[in-house]
């Protein structure tokens, strides 16, 4: 055997075993590297989650103050009568605007003036909604919201289904289809929601409504300061002879918009969105019916501060 051979012999194992060192050195310096790098990651993650948080929250508190502000300059029955629109406000802040969480939109749940930009989609709103290009058709529409909305139809299926003994007989389907097909599916809706709503029935969808419409309509120029105000105190007392508490007016709404609306995908989507609506403004802190307690020292026809509030008879669109 020559030298060589005897050399290689003996060097082999050696470069083996040095390869093998090797390899499992460098796999342990590639997987601390990889969990080091996925620890970087996990803390920069953390990091930007806590910078994130911080932010927020550092809106929530100036948005806070901001809103304090705002309803300061407020009496309780006034702030009280803007939020009876706040499914309304809530869903125009979120979903409308490009930078929902500004401040500035913010405070449209205590205002009755939307952000500038805002006024022409706001005319075209009404008037594809409401056919309201004016004082005349403002003050038309308004006054059937009044007298009587959908709440006047849906009580008169109420008291249909109670002379049927559809509140008491367990076949309740049966019931609503003896006041014919044409009222079946406004029948079921009753039916539904009779054991959350009661007697109150739809009334806060038209309340909240009227409120909505009569503050378009007053940053719009169809109604004057006074005209829009005698008609959102009007609901606001209303309101609060019917309901209870926020939950209750909100219970309330949601019978009144599926009673309102027919069955199909995007009165499905519309309905879902309003259910969220409700949820968040009984449950976040900043909601306007958190912030706003449904009652207070208030005296009816007195304002917070000794000012009168005005109250308006039934024919104050007359």
């Amino acid at each position: 055997m020559s030298a060589l051979q005897i050399l290689l012999k003996l060097i082999l194992p050696l470069l083996v075993v040095a390869a093998v060192v090797f390899i499992w050195w460098a796999g342990k310096a590639m997987l601390e590297g990889a969990r080091e790098g996925v620890q970087e990651v996990k803390e920069e993650a953390a990091q930007a989650k806590a910078e994130k948080e911080a932010a927020s929250q550092q809106l929530r508190e100036a948005r806070q103050t901001s809103l304090e502000e705002l309803r300061g300059r407020l009496p309780w029955a006034d702030q009280h009568a803007l939020s009876l629109r706040a499914v309304f406000a809530e869903i125009w802040i979120r979903d409308l605007f490009d930078q929902p969480d500004e401040l500035l939109h913010w405070d449209y749940f205590y205002s009755v003036q939307p952000p500038a930009e805002k006024l022409g989609e706001l005319a075209s709103t009404l008037k594809d909604g409401w056919d309201i290009e004016g004082h005349d058709s403002a003050v038309s529409k308004l006054g059937w919201l009044l007298s009587d909305g959908h709440r006047a139809d849906y009580a008169r299926i109420q008291a249909a289904l109670e002379g049927e003994g559809a509140f008491d007989l367990a076949d309740q389907k049966r019931a609503a289809q003896a006041l014919g097909p044409e009222l079946a599916r406004e029948a079921g809706v009753v039916l539904r929601w009779q054991a959350q709503v009661g007697a109150a029935g739809a009334a806060a969808f038209d309340y909240a409504r009227a409120v909505d419409v009569a503050g378009q309509a007053l940053a719009l120029g169809y109604l004057s300061e006074g005209e829009a105000w005698k008609i959102i105190r009007h609901c606001d007392l209303h309101a609060r002879d019917t309901f209870g508490s926020w939950e209750a007016f909100g219970r309330s709404f949601q019978a009144g918009a599926e009673f309102w609306q027919p069955t199909g995908l995007i009165n499905r989507y519309r309905h879902g969105r309003y259910a969220r609506s409700v949820a968040w403004l009984l449950s976040d802190p900043e909601s306007p019916w958190v912030q706003v307690p449904w009652t207070s020292d208030f005296v009816p026809g007195r304002a917070v501060g000794g000012q009168d509030t005005p109250h308006t008879p039934p024919g104050l669109l007359n």
